[in-house]
């Protein structure tokens, strides 16, 4: 098994918590739809299934929060997603489907590149990364100052 301790402790948090938050919001989903086992024994789910189910739910999360680092880059929709999800477990296409099979991972990628890292356990919250323009910072910064002046 490959180390990990060459990456920066604040990325493998992020991940960790991001992985954690996805099996949540899964679990969450699937007692919704009061999908639970009726005897003793597990219920045995497509990794897959439950990955793109996840990742589906970390976009709609996204999505209701008003991010939009996936869309401004050109990936599908929460719902696209959920149904391309659905879609493979009932046809069976789950392991060969190239949306689903590297949906989560795209995910991932795109929160590591488009999210800041500690936002979660600082705020509570994603923050999107992104470019201002010099002019809006400074307004802000005025702002911020003018409003916080002595006397």
């Amino acid at each position: 098994m490959a180390s990990i301790s060459h990456f920066p402790p604040d990325l493998v948090a992020s991940i960790t918590r991001g992985a954690l938050q996805d099996a949540d919001r899964v679990c969450q989903f699937l007692d919704a739809l009061g999908f639970k086992p009726t005897t003793g024994r597990p219920v045995r789910l497509p990794a897959n299934f439950l990955s793109g189910l996840g990742a589906a739910l970390r976009l709609l999360h996204w999505e209701q929060s008003g991010l939009r680092a996936h869309l401004d880059c050109g990936s599908p929709t929460a719902k696209e997603v959920l149904y391309e999800t659905f879609r493979a477990a009932v046809d069976g296409s789950g392991d060969q489907n190239p949306t689903v099979s590297t949906l989560a991972f795209r995910v991932m990628v795109l929160s590591i590149e488009k999210l800041a890292w500690t936002a979660q356990s600082d705020l509570g919250g994603d923050v999107a990364l992104g470019v201002a323009d010099e002019e809006s910072i400074m307004e802000a910064l005025a702002d911020f100052l003018w409003a916080h002046r002595p006397g």
